[in-house]
């Protein structure tokens, strides 16, 4: 091609790049951008303009400032709903401490009732508490009446059977607040505020506290822990029906059976760094790096591998190395019948110990030196190698 004709070429290519360009333009202005074709920060054309085309832009009058307060009402307080009158009552009379009544004029009682929840039912606990005139020495009369027990909340209806059971039925149950409402309103006939059930839960969340930092104390005092973490839908208190990913970090420790949950808004290390930041033992977990980073910073703590992970590998490559896959699976498969044999037989934790070591143990390292053998004779890459 001539110099001429690649001059034209190039040119006609430029005029449809910028003919490309002026679409794409267009359609990112529809998608992305305002929809109104008015300048923007530009209400009127500027002066200038206007006279080309013999107008003048009219005078804008002079603006007024108008400064005002507004305030807003306060909302009434609906107080507290009364019980409804058709549940049962438990009526418990309460007479002063360590004073004779006996010659002593009643002059009323102060009714206290709360709720609490017995299984498969709601009722009032009423508190009756007879008060008495006592005259003194002095002439005067001081009117006698017995103490109210501490209750969870401080002038709050729920009884601790009923904070159990909303928090039960939440973690254990899953059955969110809204739904025990609706049960509690249907089973019942008792209405209460959604936001009345969110105030007594973290309440009761912040009497919890002590016990929980009591079984993180303990947990970490083991010598051998479990962790793995897994992800858990959240719904964002401040989004309405909105959700986002959280973890739920999982600490076990096999000797006593106690169970950690921490949750956590991420994945990242500084979570089990924190957890187990005076840890000392053995931490059997999966390969997830954020334990190879906890371990390299806390010489302590010895790393152990889990099996049933290690498993799901051969047993994924099954297809693709079907007879290597089937020879490890069926070592592993075997020592997991040495464990359930334990378990089915009440072995104790000694008694574990010296079969594992007696039968488990050989099987376990002859894996090992046959993986490793295979690995760097006969694999080189693909789903085992």
């Amino acid at each position: 091609m001539s110099i001429e004709g690649l001059i034209a070429e190039n040119q006609s290519l430029k005029e449809q790049y910028g003919a490309l360009r002026h679409e794409l333009d267009q359609l990112k202005r529809l998608i992305f951008g305002a929809r109104s074709e008015r300048l923007a920060g530009q209400a009127t054309a500027p002066p200038e303009q206007m006279a080309l085309w013999g107008q003048s832009v009219p005078a804008e009058p002079p603006k007024q400032e108008v400064t005002y307060t507004r305030r807003k009402p306060k909302k009434a307080h609906p107080g507290r709903a009364s019980l409804p009158d058709h549940l049962p009552v438990e009526e418990i009379v309460l007479e002063p401490q360590d004073v004779d009544t006996a010659g002593l004029e009643c002059i009323g009682q102060e009714v206290t009732d709360t709720l609490d929840y017995r299984p498969g039912k709601l009722i009032i606990i009423r508190r009756i508490r007879p008060k008495y005139a006592r005259a003194e020495a002095d002439g005067s009369t001081t009117v006698v009446i017995a103490e109210l027990p501490s209750r969870p909340i401080d002038k709050g209806i729920p009884e601790p059977g009923l904070l159990a059971e909303l928090c039960v039925a939440k973690y254990v149950d899953h059955l969110p607040f809204y739904r025990q409402i609706k049960r509690f309103e249907r089973d019942h006939g008792w209405v209460v505020h959604k936001a009345t059930v969110g105030d007594w839960f973290a309440a009761t969340c912040s009497l919890l506290e002590p016990l929980y930092q009591q079984l993180l104390r303990t947990v970490v005092d083991s010598d051998y822990l479990q962790v793995d973490e897994s992800t858990i839908k959240v719904l964002a208190s401040e989004k309405k029906g909105k959700a986002h990913l959280g973890y739920q970090w999982v600490y076990r420790d096999p000797d006593s059976g106690l169970v950690l949950f921490d949750y956590r808004k991420g994945r990242g290390v500084h979570g089990v760094m924190e957890r187990l930041a005076d840890f000392a033992g053995y931490l059997q977990t999966d390969g997830y790096k954020a334990y190879e980073t906890y371990l390299r910073k806390h010489p302590q703590v010895t790393g152990v591998s889990c099996l049933a992970h290690i498993r799901r590998k051969f047993f994924e490559a099954r297809e693709q190395h079907p007879r290597l896959a089937e020879l490890a699976l069926a070592a592993i498969g075997f020592l997991y019948h040495v464990e359930a044999h334990c378990r089915k037989r009440g072995r104790s934790a000694a008694e574990r110990l010296a079969l594992r070591r007696r039968v488990s143990r050989p099987v376990y390292e002859a894996l090992l030196d046959w993986a490793e053998y295979e690995q760097k004779n006969n694999l080189s890459s693909g789903a085992i190698g």
